[in-house]
């Protein structure tokens, strides 16, 4: 599955692409499983969805989100179960061995860490999933439109965190309401990171989550 000659860096190590390591599996732009056909992929699906729900991004928020269901579900071997044109999403959006997982993926302008949060929007836990995969973009810059969204721009790398099943999410999570700042504190280097909520959430860290390596062997 990974290839020879894939780089990326995750935190001060040299790691090969695919590799898992403290941030989960870290997937550079360009190489292994992530290529242009993915990127083309996304934009086609996040356009579609953005103009059907009148969006005001215009589907920015939601490339992230298709680009992490493409590249999760090669690099995986799974299938992709969400509508392919965006028109009629469904309660999970990928699935391997009769298993369904719903994606949920974030924006950065860097690689994630161990201690920041693995988010569900308390709007969105009507969704009938089994299990929730995590997933990070990490893009080279963004901008800010004149609806004072933030439109992201060169997706560098992809790195797919970890997963966990909705039973267990909810047991662990800790409930954010909107516009609260939750605060936690990096293990490693001792510095602190701060999220406010831009809607009622739960949470939990990444390091609370299974490793995405696990995915390979999962459902046997």
């Amino acid at each position: 599955m990974v290839k020879q000659g894939c780089f990326d860096l995750c935190g001060d190590n040299l790691i090969k692409a695919g590799d898992q390591n403290s941030c989960g599996i870290t997937i550079p732009n360009g190489h292994c499983s992530f290529t242009q056909k993915h990127i083309d992929k996304a934009r086609i699906k996040a356009g579609e969805l953005g103009a059907l729900n009148n969006s005001i991004t215009d589907g920015f928020g939601n490339f992230a989100g298709y680009l992490a269901e493409e590249v999760v579900a090669d690099y995986f071997g799974m299938e992709i179960i969400s509508c392919n044109s965006g028109r009629d999403k469904y309660h999970n959006d990928l699935q391997k061995n009769n298993i369904k997982f719903e994606s949920k993926t974030k924006q950065r302008l860097v690689l994630p860490k161990p201690h920041y949060q693995a988010t569900i929007a308390r709007t969105s836990l009507h969704q009938n999933a089994e299990y929730y995969i995590f997933s990070s973009v990490e893009f080279k810059d963004f901008e800010v439109t004149s609806a004072g969204q933030k439109k992201y721009h060169n997706p560098r790398s992809l790195t797919i965190i970890g997963f966990i099943s909705k039973g267990d999410f909810l047991k662990k999570a800790v409930f954010q309401k909107k516009n609260k700042t939750d605060i936690s504190y990096d293990p490693v280097w001792g510095g602190k990171t701060l999220y406010t909520a831009k809607r009622d959430q739960y949470h939990i860290r990444h390091n609370e989550l299974t490793q995405a390596k696990e995915l390979f062997n999962f459902g046997y």
